[in-house]
């Protein structure tokens, strides 16, 4: 009688087996099929001790969060989405144009979201979500950024930087409704000479451009072939412009313009664009300052328009003075621009009269005179170093380093205060 021969095999188990059992996740049914004695074993086995258990040991760890995860597939979906986002937002943001750029401007906020994601995930992980090594990340945690600091940087170990209250001043006045369409050059002399800031131009403009909630930045215009004079009427610009009115259709402004104090030496609203209305005015300019007997030359500059000729330049024949001549810009004689005089125009009109209408001719003359005090005393012209034109023009000397002294005190003022702050959780620990 044949038997047939029964041969008993140990069944060998994958890995991942083992390891859900452990985990616990395996089902009654499952753990039904696997032998007492393996059931038994593997619970004797000291897997604590083996090597590698420490890799593993946050899975252990959390093991009920993923068998919760896997037994509800709506959470096991939205997991596997948020890996999948993950990965595309890392991929994603190698190629951002500017990401760098993007990077540094907002660096406080991503290293407060690391934090914030290292209390959940490994910190590696959270810092590869914006495509940093860990090193990097505590290189610019150890810059101690400082959620006071305009620039995120900590006061005491930047001590250099402006201080909350300098940084407020300037946010109040690029900010302040009636600055809204002055230069930023004007802004900050009227703040070094009300004693409420101390700093360099560049700083001040540094500054300005982080806090400014203006649409447009309103920026230091630099100009070609400008003319450099060292006295009152040396150069005197003169143009027309036109501006539409409400009631009287387009009238045309004259103004006069002195060339090294910035100020507006005459104006008017003539009825056309003729040149007998420009001599009369040049005329009654001579007769306010007596300038038919001025000891030193004067040159009147304006562009070729035919109103600068004609009667013009048969009132300059008749003065008969050597010491008074009349120059056409941007020509080949006299390559200089007549920018001084048409910047004053662009002022006039979109810093002056910023959503103003103009109702009659009248009122056109009336805007004149205003604006001419404006100039004359209120706005600071950068080649007049913190000076009105009005100043300049009664005898004030220009001084380039009239604000050095306050600036170098406020300097190391700032130093010291700054380096005695504790304006964030970081310096203060320190």
């Amino acid at each position: 009688m044949n038997r047939t021969a029964v041969t008993n095999t140990k069944r060998s188990y994958h890995p991942l087996v083992v390891f859900f059992y452990y985990a616990k996740l395996l089902s009654a049914e499952q753990l039904d099929q696997i032998p007492k004695t393996t059931i038994d074993y593997w619970k004797l086995t000291p897997h604590a001790n083996m090597f590698g258990y420490e890799w593993v040991s946050s899975f252990y760890d959390n093991y009920e969060d993923f068998n919760s995860i896997q037994k509800h597939k709506i959470i096991f979906k939205s997991a596997r989405l948020c890996c999948k986002l993950f990965t595309t937002f890392s991929s994603f943001s190698k190629e951002i144009k500017s990401y760098t750029k993007i990077f540094k401007n907002n660096v406080a906020t991503v290293i407060q979201t690391i934090d914030y994601l290292a209390n959940e995930i490994p910190l590696d992980k959270a810092c590869r979500v914006f495509n940093i090594s860990t090193q990097k990340f505590y290189r610019l945690k150890n810059k101690l950024y400082c959620s006071a600091s305009v620039l995120n940087h900590c006061f005491k170990t930047h001590p250099q930087q402006l201080t909350i209250a300098e940084c407020s001043a300037i946010k109040e006045a690029i900010n302040d409704s009636d600055n809204e369409r002055k230069k930023l050059a004007t802004i900050w002399y009227k703040l070094l000479r009300e004693g409420r800031l101390f700093c360099s131009r560049s700083t001040f403009y540094k500054y300005a451009n982080l806090v400014s909630e203006r649409i447009k930045k309103l920026n230091y215009e630099k100009t070609k072939h400008s003319i450099s004079s060292s006295r009152i009427f040396e150069y005197i610009h003169i143009d027309t412009t036109l501006l539409p009115t409400l009631y009287d259709g387009t009238v045309r402004a004259v103004i006069i313009k002195d060339n090294f104090s910035k100020k507006i030496l005459h104006y008017g609203i003539v009825d056309s664009g003729s040149s007998t209305w420009i001599a009369k005015l040049l005329e009654e300019l001579f007769v306010k300052y007596q300038l038919h007997n001025y000891p030193e030359p004067i040159t009147i500059v304006s562009d070729g328009g035919s109103e600068n000729k004609g009667s013009v330049n048969i009132w300059l024949e008749n003065l008969n003075s050597p010491l008074i001549s009349k120059q056409t810009a941007k020509t080949k004689e006299f390559i200089y621009t007549n920018n001084e005089i048409e910047s004053t125009f662009n002022i006039f009109k979109n810093e002056f009269l910023y959503n103003k209408e103009i109702s009659d001719k009248e009122h056109a003359k009336k805007l004149l005179a205003e604006f001419q005090l404006y100039n004359d005393n209120e706005r600071y012209p950068l080649m007049l170093y913190g000076l009105t034109p009005q100043e300049v023009f009664d005898g004030a000397i220009i001084d380039k380093n009239r604000f050095k002294e306050n600036i170098r005190q406020a300097t190391k003022t700032r130093y010291l205060k700054n380096k005695e702050g504790k304006f964030c959780d970081m310096c203060s620990e320190k």
